[in-house]
């Protein structure tokens, strides 16, 4: 994931790819509140881990 935030924010600016980060965290933990079925969970853990990358 790394090699992909990093190639995108050659292409973008690094401030456009935090953006991206920050609200992939946002959403991820609003996220997490409100899912009621596991199998959605992944999709919390797919956004949490593409937060952490840019962090």
């Amino acid at each position: 994931m790394n090699h992909l935030l990093g190639r995108l924010s050659d292409v973008w600016s690094r401030k456009w790819v935090l953006l991206l980060c920050s609200v992939s965290t946002a959403v991820s933990a609003n996220l997490a509140l409100v899912v009621n079925e596991p199998a959605l969970f992944y999709l919390v853990f797919v956004l949490t881990g593409i937060a952490a990358t840019a962090f």
